[in-house]
């Protein structure tokens, strides 16, 4: 960014800033909800920028929040989604690099309905949908929005939905009318408190 610079990287320097991220965990507090967690997969989240940030990918943001829901959540499932939907197996003691790995899957078009149908099929108990994407989707038959309300009425749970979409575009998967669906653009330290008041106090918003 700054030319042809190059420099020698401190490793202490980059041990403190690595501890100093993973501490931050510590001090958020959880929403002692039943999380399910959808991370799109597909190759364009390892490309592009988020907020305009050099080298901040969509991939590395979905990663981040894993990270925080595995290691401030004790009830959450993460999983990963293209025309299906996989286990990332992205659990509290990974580090940001390693949950980034594991989020890099492609294995085909780019559904984000996957997450919710696949917790209806699997019967598993969800209080908030977690739906991460650049917002380049296109695959699959049903809606984000149609599969959420499909799920609160065969489960019987008033589930909530909150789709970051960390690249702003046109794209929009929540119906607007729902109290109970939060959309969010972008990505900074903000969104997890944002997250935390919507899942426990929120209606409708869009940020």
């Amino acid at each position: 960014m700054r030319g042809n610079l190059e420099w020698p990287v401190v490793q202490q320097v980059v041990d403190a800033l690595n501890e100093a991220f993973y501490a931050a965990f510590d001090q958020v507090i959880p929403a002692g909800k039943r999380f399910y967690l959808g991370i799109d997969v597909s190759g364009s989240m390892t490309h592009g920028e988020v907020a305009g940030i050099p080298n901040l990918t969509p991939n590395m943001g979905a990663a981040a929040m894993a990270m925080l829901i595995a290691r401030t959540e004790p009830n959450h499932f993460i999983g990963g989604f293209a025309t299906q939907f996989i286990d990332l197996g992205i659990t509290r003691s990974d580090t940001l690099e390693a949950a980034m790995k594991k989020a890099r899957r492609n294995f085909g078009g780019t559904d984000c309905s996957t997450a919710i149908a696949h917790a209806l099929d699997s019967r598993y108990p969800v209080d908030v949908f977690v739906v991460i994407t650049d917002g380049e989707t296109w695959a699959g038959d049903k809606h984000t929005c149609q599969a959420l309300v499909e799920y609160r009425q065969k489960s019987g749970i008033a589930a909530k939905l909150i789709v970051i979409n960390m690249v702003a575009n046109m794209t929009s998967l929540c119906d607007v009318e729902d109290h109970g669906s939060l959309d969010v653009v972008g990505f900074d330290a903000s969104v997890p408190a944002l997250i935390n008041e919507f899942v426990c106090h929120g209606g409708n918003e869009s940020a």
